[in-house]
């Protein structure tokens, strides 16, 4: 499987981002520069008779302060700082967007093969609660034939497959959930019985929806799949305080 740093997209996305960055340290550092003359200014300006005698004399005239240039420098250095910024918050965005596009993509490409490692979980698991069962099995049947069993167990508290709350009972139920929402997933079209809260006196009716639907609905713990054929649960009719529109009006 090709990494995402090898699409052409992502490549080129990161080096639009990596060209803003460097301009951006760039910014920062002109900044910095810019404030360190601003600050380390002379008390007093140098007149321009000085500097004239200066040059008159073969000397080297005093620089000249222009701090309105300066600061004018500085007010653009920190326009394409700011600039510059939300350029590459917005360039992080879009490669956010391409990662998240490039992730379904590949997700999708390593669905089957997810599945059939979970199948092989699954099978696994079945294996070993059979054999820690034959395995118990010998033990049991000598102890009730009378003998003292030496025989070393292969028992742990965390593999107790008749627990359902402990870890192997959870990772089972984890797995055998997946499987059958992928197996639900799969089909065009899947019955579900829909899961509404009893005790309000509204029980779920029986409905056909598309794979996807119906296992979305399973996962959130919102129906079942059932054998059933569709149909609608009957409701109790409930008048509305009592009366009819016609009894409030008249």
């Amino acid at each position: 499987m090709k990494t995402i740093y090898e699409n052409a997209d992502y490549q080129t996305a990161t080096e639009q981002l990596t060209q803003l960055c460097e301009a951006h340290a760039a910014a920062v550092f002109e900044e910095t520069a810019l404030l360190a003359q601003l600050n380390d200014r002379p008390e007093s300006k140098p007149s321009a008779l000085e500097r004239a005698k200066a040059m008159l004399t073969g000397g080297t005239p005093a620089p000249r302060q222009d701090l309105d240039g300066l600061g004018f420098r500085l007010t653009e250095c920190r326009e394409r700082l700011a600039l510059l910024g939300a350029a590459i918050a917005e360039q992080r965005g879009i490669m956010a967007g391409l990662v998240s596009a490039q992730s379904a993509i590949a997700n999708i490409d390593a669905k089957q093969g997810h599945i059939k490692a979970a199948e092989r979980i699954q099978s696994a698991l079945a294996g070993l609660h059979d054999a820690m069962r034959a395995e118990q099995s010998i033990r049991a049947e000598l102890a009730a034939g009378g003998y003292r069993c030496s025989l070393e167990p292969f028992e742990r508290p965390g593999l107790n497959f008749s627990d359902y709350q402990s870890e192997l009972g959870r990772f089972e139920r984890d797995v055998n959930a997946y499987l059958l929402r992928c197996e639900i997933e799969a089909k065009k079209s899947a019955t579900v019985r829909l899961l509404i809260d009893c005790t309000a006196g509204r029980i779920g009716d029986v409905v056909t929806l598309i794979g996807r639907e119906a296992a979305t609905l399973v996962n959130h713990g919102h129906a079942e799949q059932t054998t059933a054929k569709p149909s609608r649960t009957p409701r109790q009719v409930i008048e509305a305080f009592g009366q009819t529109m016609a009894n409030a009006l008249s």
